[in-house]
């Protein structure tokens, strides 16, 4: 039998700020997988990972990790890896808690199926520091994927039609927790 694990955990609004566009506020979720002994490799696709937060379902506008097959995630026998994605979030209503909670699906998948899974996230202060104890930090991973479907502020200029483009880097500004 196959073992191995996908841990999720969240450093909650984390300011991202696009090359030649405004700061965007993000809900970030790290998906830590592990494939310790599966014989076949495991894949994910970030593309399809859908956070579910007041009745909206969206797929993640940024995903950075150390994978250079970004968007989709494979794990072999004995790997590990790290992916953070990016939501966007609406401002919250003053007065209200910032995101108290949401729901993450995704799909892990083998040469042989694809099976679905759930995680509901509740807000929760901790004394937890992001820099001691949730290494590494937000976009550490160097490889970057943008969803070229979303409607961005950018556009390209050049003969035809004006059309959006994604960014060609992101910062990120500020961990807002």
């Amino acid at each position: 039998m196959a073992h191995g694990t996908v841990e999720l955990v969240s450093f909650g609004i984390v300011e991202i700020t696009p090359a030649g566009a405004a700061a965007m506020r993000t809900l970030q979720l790290r998906m830590i997988v592990t494939n310790r002994d599966a014989a076949t490799p495991w894949s994910i696709d970030a593309t399809e990972v859908r956070l579910e937060l007041d009745g909206r379902s969206e797929r993640p506008l940024f995903v950075s990790s150390d994978v250079a097959t970004l968007p989709i995630a494979i794990s072999d026998r004995g790997e590990h890896r790290v992916l953070d994605l990016y939501f966007a979030v609406p401002a919250a209503p003053a007065g209200e808690v910032d995101v108290p909670a949401f729901t993450v699906r995704w799909q892990l998948r083998t040469p042989d199926r694809a099976d679905s899974f759930s995680a509901w996230f509740a807000r929760q202060e901790t004394n937890l520091s992001p820099a001691a104890d949730l290494l590494p930090l937000p976009g550490w991973g160097g490889q970057w994927w943008y969803d070229a479907g979303y409607p961005w502020p950018l556009y390209d200029h050049r003969d035809g039609p004006i059309t959006h483009r994604p960014p060609i880097a992101v910062a990120i500004t500020r961990v807002l927790r």
